[in-house]
Formats: C-alpha cells, structure tokens, sequence
C-alpha cells in the first residue's frame, strides 16, 4: 500500500513537473513578435520590401495598407451578401451541388 501511494505521488509529481514545463514553453513561444497573424498578407508585404527595397516605416505602412484594405473589402462583401441574399444564396447552392456530385462517386 506505501509502495503504491510512493508510485503515485511520484508519478503526480511528474505529471506536475511536466505541465509547468510546457505551459513555460507555450509562454516562450506564444510571446514572440515574429510569427506572423496573416502568411498572406505578410507575403505580400515581404513581396514589396524586396522589391521597392522598403526600409521599416515603410513596411509598416504597408502592412497597414494591406490591412485597411483586407478589412474594407471583407465589409464590402458582407454588404453585399446583405443586399443580395438571393443571388449570394443561388451560388452556394449551385457550388453546393457541384461538389455533392464530386463526392458522390467517393467510396466511404
């Protein structure tokens, strides 16, 4: 019975040793500043560094550009889907159709 509780409280002691290891590693990982939020903005704004040879102001606004844009064109689409629900509807429908098909013809 001690022998079973010593295994336990070991192997607790472990477990414990071994979160508080990777919550520390997530915390490391989780506050570097160079992953990127976006791969496809930042590809185009690593596109436009290379090639107009930006220096760091100018990468900035860039990316804010991007962004900005990003984000008013996704506010266009929503007004639009808004607008038109029915146009919006018939293509899903139809794409919806298509690929039914595809999978149709897919074993399970």
């Amino acid at each position: 019975m001690v022998r079973t509780l010593t295994i336990v409280a070991l192997l607790a002691l472990l477990a414990g040793l071994s979160v508080g290891f990777f919550v520390a590693e997530a915390k490391g990982v989780g506050g570097s500043a160079d992953a990127p939020a976006d791969p496809v903005l930042e590809g185009k704004v690593r596109m436009y560094r290379e090639y107009y040879d930006l220096g760091p102001a100018e990468v900035e606004e860039v990316r804010s550009t991007l962004r900005e844009y990003d984000q008013r064109l996704a506010d266009l689409l929503r007004q639009l889907r808004t607008q038109h629900q029915e146009q919006f509807k018939s293509l899903a429908d139809h794409a919806n159709e298509r690929i039914q098909k595809v999978l149709q013809n897919r074993p399970r």
